[in-house]
C-alpha cells in the first residue's frame, strides 16, 4: 500500500513545464512550501492593489522571481524587469499561482488549511 502511495505523483508538485524567460530556461519540478507561502502572500497583495496596474505588474514580477530564483539564483525581480517581456512574466506568474491553487484543490489537508486561513479571526 505504501509503495503505491509513493509511486503516485505528488499533488503539490506542479505540472512539469519548461518556461523561457529572456535568456533563461526554467524547468519547474517543485514549488517548495516556503515559496508557495510567499506566492500566497503576494496574491493577497494583488487583491489589495485593486486597480493599481503598476503595483499589480510589480507583484507579478516578484511572484515570478521568487519561484524562478529557486532554480536559477541570477533571476531576480530586477533581472526580469530588464530582460523579459512583461507578457512572459505575467504568463509565468499566473501559471505558478494556478499550480499552487490547484495543489490546494487536489490535497484535502491543504484545502482545509486554506479554509481555516480564509475564515474570519475570532
Amino acid at each position: 500500500m505504501l509503495t503505491n502511495i509513493l509511486k503516485k505523483e505528488h499533488p503539490i508538485a506542479p505540472e512539469r513545464k519548461i518556461i523561457t524567460l529572456g535568456s533563461k530556461r526554467i524547468e519547474f519540478k517543485i514549488i517548495p512550501a516556503a515559496i508557495a507561502i510567499d506566492v500566497l502572500k503576494a496574491v493577497e497583495r494583488m487583491a489589495a492593489a485593486g486597480d493599481d496596474v503598476g503595483e499589480m505588474l510589480t507583484i507579478l514580477c516578484e511572484v515570478c522571481a521568487v519561484v524562478c530564483s529557486h532554480y536559477d539564483d541570477e533571476i531576480t525581480a530586477d533581472w526580469l524587469m530588464h530582460n523579459v517581456d512583461m507578457g512572459d512574466i505575467t504568463n509565468c506568474a499566473y501559471w505558478l499561482i494556478f499550480q499552487i491553487r490547484n495543489s490546494f484543490e487536489k490535497n484535502p489537508h491543504l484545502a482545509q488549511l486554506a479554509k481555516m486561513a480564509a475564515s474570519p479571526k475570532a
